[in-house]
């Protein structure tokens, strides 16, 4: 199964929805972790700390979204429901 880690859209948003202390067990149990570039970034991880932990880069953003799962901290409905809180 190929999990995919995309970059945060919602404005303000900080986190990642994996870090790269998650990827080897993830690995462990026959998961493969493909990252956006960048996705950690705000979250304080590089995109080396992820490779270093075995998960691999999307060469392209559209690469992530070819992943069996996506796992994200909030969708695009998040921050629809952010705006309307003010």
């Amino acid at each position: 199964m190929l999990l995919g880690i995309p970059k945060e859209t919602v404005p303000g948003e900080r986190r990642v929805a994996i870090t790269p202390a998650n990827v080897p067990t993830l690995n462990a149990s026959g998961v493969d972790v493909i990252v956006e570039t960048d996705a950690g970034g705000q979250a304080g991880f590089s995109d080396e700390a992820y490779q270093q932990k075995g998960a691999r880069l999307a060469p392209a953003r559209n690469a992530v979204f070819e992943a069996n799962v996506l796992l994200y901290v909030r969708t695009s409905g998040a921050a629809l429901d952010a705006v309307r809180a003010g």
